[in-house]
């Protein structure tokens, strides 16, 4: 098994890094890795992440072999002692690509995902971060946002995009990519989006094309309190960053998810 040793440089760098934390996605991770090598952009990198997962890393080790790719995928397993499972920033640190696209281990992309997001990003001139919708919803054209409206759309944390469903550059400093996990409760990827807006200035939702994803949480804990105390964390960790207009933005979308959630949680006990 492999372990991270520090970062490998190709001469010739891929234009994507399929970023995939998998651990614990071996009934699924096939499926994901397959996917990747269907699409219709060819240039790319995968990398697999796991954190002492034997038997999802033995499985990628088996897919790699039986299909002769040893030169597009890296499997690695993280044998650690630490609880926390942080392979999406593992997967990262090791990414060589100039863009970077996560994709969890239970989720697949279609097949014309990467060679559409590569259209979008020559066209933007490479300043964009992609969300795409997901499971072939059909939005009628890209929607752009600059990033104080993307600050704003992920903050109201009515619709934030799964890491799953975004494609952002490789940033020189990894610290601005490398986002915190062990802190939020639902929603730790708008601790991602936040730090890209310090980089990128546009942030662009793809059309009709996408992502799988399966759901990874039950939509009733969103009307519990607990849900939106990631909002509270957000306000605290970039009050000092952020200026005074976006600030009294995201107390008014704080002051309304509160509302919206005692209402919800109303009506559910009203029904139970």
């Amino acid at each position: 098994m492999q372990r991270i040793n520090g970062q490998s440089h190709r001469e010739m760098k891929p234009f994507f890094s399929v970023c995939i934390p998998a651990t614990k996605r071996s009934n699924t991770i096939e499926r994901a890795l397959q996917s990747i090598l269907n699409q219709d952009f060819q240039d790319f990198e995968v990398i697999v992440t796991t954190r002492n997962d034997k038997a999802t890393y033995e499985i990628v080790d088996t897919f790699i072999k039986n299909c002769k790719i040893d030169d597009k995928i890296k499997n690695i397993n993280i044998e650690t002692d630490r609880q926390s499972c942080n392979d999406w920033n593992d997967s990262i640190l090791l990414a060589n690509g100039r863009f970077i696209a996560v994709l969890e281990g239970d989720d697949y992309f279609y097949s014309d995902y990467l060679n559409s997001a590569h259209k979008l990003i020559i066209d933007f001139n490479f300043d964009i971060c992609l969300f795409a919708t997901t499971n072939r919803d059909n939005v009628p054209k890209p929607f752009v946002f600059n990033k104080h409206t993307f600050f704003r759309y992920i903050y109201s944390l009515n619709a934030v995009p799964a890491p799953s469903e975004s494609i952002f550059p490789r940033i020189c400093n990894y610290e601005a990519i490398q986002y915190n996990i062990a802190d939020f409760t639902y929603a730790p990827e708008i601790d991602l989006y936040l730090r890209l807006t310090t980089h990128i200035n546009n942030f662009v939702r793809i059309s009709k094309v996408g992502v799988y994803r399966e759901a990874s949480s039950d939509p009733n804990n969103r009307i519990s309190f607990l849900y939106y105390r990631d909002q509270l964390i957000i306000l605290i960790k970039y009050f000092r960053v952020i200026n005074i207009f976006l600030l009294l933005i995201s107390l008014k979308n704080l002051i309304i998810v509160y509302i919206k959630s005692i209402i919800k949680y109303c009506i559910w006990k009203m029904i139970r």
